[in-house]
């Protein structure tokens, strides 16, 4: 789709729209919806202002201006944008306020005009859904565990401007736009999140710092500011204080004059520890964080709980769609389309409906590159079955899956219902 209007102008019409929106909510007195819609404004603000999308077209600090040689991407963020102006034009009787629950709100970007308003129905719901915009949707509401958050796509499940993506090979990256290579799906989280820096002190006041891995910012919290002090003279698991204040006072009070003024800033430095035992109400995100028993030591589970958080805080981040980009199996093709694809270099074939591309098994494959030519562009699953492949050759298939048939040719049909087809 061709896009004749700059960023900027449709930029000006989406604030334009998210302050009507407001308004509107006041005038309703819908408490939910306005402190919703006041949310979304005020994280479109911070985009705009970041990217420079107000900016005149012509200056160089407008986001016109720096994706004047980037075509795909600025109709990408144009097509964004005139869904988010979308929302204002629906009848009103889809824009039927009074009936929002805050705990519904499945889309928290922006830059998706389904964010602006969205259908929810009384109650918690535990009825998995992904979010759908005009392209296909990649990011799951739950994560892989079935808690409510967005996950990272496995990048073998990844098709890029009719590119499949996939481990050990140069891709582009449809997040960040790099070309980058990974082994395996641990690499391929570490890559995204690493575009993301999710990491960031939980501590108010702190610095605001990103920090490049989660063993480093969590070690910042607890060098910094998850500590307590154990009383070197008591030396028993209840002598423990939350601050070097409060041992101090312990120090006064049990011990005299043990330990003298000169000597007691050194000793309040020798008694602090970082925290090795997290209690119920240690994380700062949720109430749901289940302490061990106390003689064990939790600090890893706590760092990788309170990470997890991070993670789902940053994923939000990332758009709920990228033009171009199509979940693997998600790929609609017809037969016309299949055999477009039908020399050594560009191979694709139909096994039960299901749309292959085997072009680089074509040098490997065990019965020679024959037998694949022949079938390349064609359905083969009648060729496949004839050869009875083994269970371990039809899970290497698998790997190669890009999309499903939608449609079956007249003569298929034929066999199945007798004179359709004939002249």
């Amino acid at each position: 789709m061709a896009f004749t209007n700059t960023v900027s102008s449709l930029s000006l019409r989406c604030s334009s729209v998210l302050d009507s929106l407001f308004r509107c909510t006041q005038e309703c007195d819908e408490q939910a919806y306005t402190d919703a819609i006041e949310d979304d404004r005020g994280r479109y603000r911070v985009w705009a202002a970041n990217l420079g999308a107000l900016q005149a077209p012509k200056s160089f600090k407008s986001l016109d201006y720096r994706l004047r040689d980037a075509v795909q991407m600025r109709d990408s963020v144009l097509s964004g944008l005139h869904r988010l102006i979308s929302v204002s034009e629906r009848d009103d009787s889809t824009v039927e306020l009074g009936a929002a629950d805050a705990g519904e709100t499945v889309a928290t970007s922006f830059e998706e005009g389904e964010t602006a308003h969205h259908e929810s129905k009384p109650g918690p719901s535990t009825e998995k859904r992904s979010i759908f915009t005009s392209a296909t949707s990649y990011l799951s509401i739950y994560d892989d565990d079935g808690n409510m958050g967005r996950s990272i796509i496995d990048l073998s499940d990844m098709v890029l401007d009719g590119v499949r993506l996939g481990y050990d090979r140069d891709f582009e990256c449809p997040f960040c736009r790099t070309i980058q290579n990974v082994a395996n799906r641990s690499e391929w989280r570490k890559h995204v999140f690493g575009d993301l820096q999710p990491y960031v002190c939980t501590f108010e006041d702190c610095i605001p710092d990103m920090f490049s891995s989660r063993s480093e910012w969590f070690k910042h919290e607890l060098d910094l500011h998850r500590r307590e002090w154990h009383c070197s003279i008591c030396n028993k698991p209840g002598a423990i204080c939350g601050s070097a204040k409060d041992l101090k006072y312990h120090f006064d009070t049990a011990h005299g004059k043990e330990i003298t003024a000169k000597q007691m800033g050194l000793v309040l430095k020798a008694c602090e520890r970082p925290l090795k035992y997290f209690d119920t109400f240690s994380c700062p995100l949720c109430n749901d964080w289940k302490p061990s028993v106390r003689q064990v030591e939790d600090t890893k589970e706590f760092g990788r709980h309170l990470a997890r958080h991070l993670q789902q805080i940053a994923l939000e981040a990332l758009p709920l769609s990228i033009e171009g980009l199509e979940l693997r199996g998600d790929l609609e093709l017809t037969h016309a389309d299949v055999a477009k694809h039908n020399a050594k270099n560009d191979n694709h074939v139909v096994v039960h409906d299901r749309v292959y591309d085997i072009t680089k098994f074509v040098d490997e494959h065990p019965g020679g590159e024959e037998v694949l030519l022949d079938v390349a562009g064609t359905d083969a699953t009648e060729a496949f079955e004839d050869v009875g492949h083994s269970d371990e050759a039809r899970e290497l298939l698998d790997e190669f899956l890009i999309g499903r048939l939608v449609e079956r040719r007249e003569d298929e049909f034929s066999s199945i219902i007798p004179g359709m087809g004939a002249s």
